[in-house]
């Protein structure tokens, strides 16, 4: 679970929604700490196409859950025999990564 305000966003809810779209694979959102203000920044990482994702996604999640960035990756990073997503990987991946075009 991530805080946002008074917001509690349970990234199991949305991802789902959001791997639906057209052009998205896999969704997995994840809180990394922001490095100029020290707060908590909601980043959405997708494999697939990310190009215009921004847009569509008040569409599909509620507005509090969207994210602060979107990143593409080629894979999301797994773990253990059941191949469980590790969302601390994803965490360390996407904390320097460069935004994907919205």
């Amino acid at each position: 679970m991530l805080i946002r305000g008074k917001f509690n966003l349970y990234p199991g809810l949305y991802e789902p929604a959001i791997a639906a779209l057209d052009g998205v694979a896999e969704a997995a959102i994840v809180g990394v700490p922001d490095p100029e203000t020290g707060d908590e920044q909601v980043v959405l990482a997708v494999v697939g196409d990310a190009a215009g994702l921004a847009r569509r996604l008040p569409g599909v999640i509620d507005h509090d859950a969207l994210p602060d960035r979107i990143v593409e990756l080629p894979e999301l990073p797994r773990s253990g025999r059941g191949r469980k997503l590790d969302r601390e990987r994803l965490r360390a991946l996407v904390g320097g990564a460069r935004e994907a075009g919205g």
